[in-house]
């Protein structure tokens, strides 16, 4: 499991665990994470899409019978796939199509 420790200026060791809640504490330190809270909200939405995908892929494909698993992942890649990239090229594009998810820097 992955683990952040950080050393505040009085010496206090922090320590956070699971890699997602160390990519948003991270993401939000470093100023990644959206200028307001409603970029925040539309970057957490994104993460949220990403993350469903994964999972979607992990249970149909995955986690199916070595003899559906050609056939699960067949779906998912003409079916899940396409619709989740539509979904994010639209967003994208929405945005200026510059390549950021909000605004115009990094997320």
């Amino acid at each position: 499991m992955p683990v952040v420790y950080e050393t505040t200026s009085d010496g206090t060791v922090l320590e956070l665990a699971e890699s997602q809640a160390i990519e948003r504490y991270l993401a939000t330190k470093f100023h990644l994470f959206g200028k307001n809270e409603y970029e925040h909200h539309k970057v957490e939405q994104f993460l949220t899409s990403t993350d469903t995908t994964q999972q979607t892929f992990t249970t149909k494909v995955i986690s199916a019978a070595p003899d559906k698993r050609v056939e699960a992942a067949n779906n998912f890649y003409a079916e899940v796939l396409p619709k989740f990239i539509e979904i994010h090229e639209a967003h994208l594009k929405k945005n200026g199509s510059n390549g950021h998810y909000v605004g115009d820097s990094i997320t």
